[in-house]
């Protein structure tokens, strides 16, 4: 049902293509870093919703480290790695698919 939503209209692609862990939304709480990717290298023909979905493993592995690791950073800031994380990932899927569908029409 949420799939057929104009807000959560990516999810159930999203959902497909991260298996059985399943993913998280995760409404940004925006915390603007230096290490923020470009927007011209991430901004692509998606809308923003698309990168709030992140898989649930790469989320518990994030906060499970901040945890262990990284108690004096915010629960947000991780989040927004992870968000940044995951726009940089969707470009290069993105690439490769573009890449493997040219490589199979040459073929074809």
């Amino acid at each position: 049902m949420l799939a057929k939503t104009k807000e959560f209209g990516n999810f159930a692609n999203v959902a497909i293509a991260s298996g059985e862990n399943g993913v998280r939304y995760m409404q940004s709480e925006r915390v603007s870093t230096p290490a923020s990717p470009p927007k011209e290298e991430t901004n692509s023909d998606d809308n923003d919703e698309a990168d709030s979905w992140i898989p649930e493993t790469a989320y518990k592995v994030a906060h499970d480290f901040r945890a262990k690791c990284a108690a004096n950073v915010s629960k947000s800031m991780m989040n927004t790695m992870l968000e940044d994380l995951n726009k940089i990932w969707r470009v290069r899927e993105k690439k490769q698919i573009a890449r493997i569908k040219g490589d199979a029409n040459r073929e074809v």
